[in-house]
């Protein structure tokens, strides 16, 4: 995937929230070493997706096809027994959701910010994601553009 238009943005982005470089580079490195990726991303060619965001309101029936989840939506997938094939979270979600979705075999993808150091060292030792992404690509570790979980779930 080609991101050259998006350097510039996120760059203004990140100037903009006040984000700390150097906690960037902190989170890309506890990904490049404390990731242990397991399985694969879930192929979706040619196949109906469905991707839910946390601005799902309660009485919203989310619709038929394969379900991406981008992390506090997981609760209402749940509430709807509605399992993810994929779940992108920097792990500030429902933690008992998360392992729910992780539990009934839904693939997980973790973004590191310098914003979830903490949670990072937490919970990256125990989890087993397909993919790992940050604000920069390295070896190792994905970046496919956008400034949210959901952003990344599309």
């Amino acid at each position: 995937m080609k991101l050259d238009w998006w350097w510039p943005l996120q760059a203004r982005l990140a100037r903009e929230f006040g984000h700390d470089s150097r906690r960037e580079t902190v989170a890309l490195r506890m990904l490049q070493r404390m990731a242990h990726l397991s399985g694969e991303l879930p192929r979706f060619t040619g196949r109906s997706v469905v991707v839910v965001g946390a601005g799902l309101r309660p009485d919203e029936v989310i619709p038929s096809g394969l379900l991406v989840a981008a992390d506090g939506a997981v609760r209402a997938c749940r509430e709807q027994q509605r399992l993810p094939v994929l779940v992108v979270s920097d792990l500030d979600g429902y933690r008992d959701d998360l392992h729910w979705a992780i539990n009934g075999g839904a693939a997980l993808v973790v973004h590191g910010h310098g914003d979830n150091l903490v949670a990072l060292g937490e919970w990256l030792p125990r989890l087993q994601p397909v993919a790992v992404t940050a604000t920069r690509p390295a070896p190792g570790v994905a970046c496919w553009g956008g400034f949210t979980d959901g952003d990344r779930a599309v």
